[in-house]
């Protein structure tokens, strides 16, 4: 079974070219690669579509936004834009390896009610070598899960925020098309702004929410980029524990 890789792109021309490496490139088990540019500028934009060009690989597509969704939305407006049902979702700035898919294709089956997150995860720039999820090793989080467990504990709050990972594109979208009201309630009460570095344990929390899971793949590996521009560095984070408690509330 071939799968898509879908990447989330917003003005990062710098990073793709790492993104979009040979491997991807040229690996069978991965069919399609989707970028979907959330309204970066006419240069950034037009830069993409060059290196694109010069790759010379016809399973690359890419569409725009005709506004900008931001993100979270953005990372589910993606899949959309797939025609495979099994999807690796990527930011731009982020990449992944043979050893990726290899580990993904070792599992026994790919269920549709799960998504497969990545428990080893190697940093690229800032900060440390490595964000280390083995404690998480071949844990299925569920809904019953989140009644007991340490929410505001800061590993567990770096390893929902991740949002780099294996899904079922139709069992994603039902899921959030249904749920897309609670996103909206705090991008209006919390501003995007503020809501952005927190983003996707908000969808990770709508998903656990709908008595879906999530496993922690022993091995499963992706390389995540840190810089002084980083979302996540830019960003304002005074109300975390408005946004965590929010989110928390919808698994309890």
């Amino acid at each position: 079974m071939n799968i898509s890789l879908a990447i989330t792109y917003f003005n990062k021309s710098k990073f793709i070219t790492e993104c979009l490496n040979e491997y991807v490139l040229n690996e069978n088990r991965i069919n399609e690669i989707v970028i979907l540019d959330d309204c970066s500028s006419d240069f950034d934009y037009t830069y993409l579509l060059e290196i694109v060009t010069k790759l010379n690989n016809n399973k690359i597509k890419v569409y725009r936004n005709d506004k900008n969704l931001n993100i979270p939305l953005n990372k589910i407006e993606v899949l959309k834009y797939c025609k495979n049902n099994w999807i690796f979702l990527l930011d731009a700035d982020n990449y992944i390896t043979k050893e990726t898919i290899d580990e993904l294709y070792k599992l026994e089956e790919w269920k549709e009610n799960y998504i497969y997150a990545p428990t080893n995860v190697k940093r690229i720039g800032k900060g440390s070598n490595q964000l280390n999820f083995i404690k998480y090793n071949n844990i299925v989080f569920n809904k019953e899960e989140f009644k007991s467990i340490d929410f505001f504990n800061k590993k567990l709050v770096c390893f929902m925020n991740m949002c780099n990972y294996f899904l079922n594109k139709n069992s994603y979208l039902n899921c959030m098309g249904e749920n897309l009201y609670i996103i909206d309630d705090l991008i209006n009460t919390i501003g995007v702004t503020l809501l952005t570095p927190f983003d996707s344990i908000l969808l990770f929390c709508i998903w656990i929410s709908q008595n879906n899971n999530v496993l922690a793949v022993e091995n499963l590996i992706y390389y995540h980029r840190l810089y002084n521009q980083s979302t996540f560095f830019k960003s304002n984070r005074s109300k975390v524990h408005e946004i965590l408690a929010k989110c928390k509330s919808l698994v309890q």
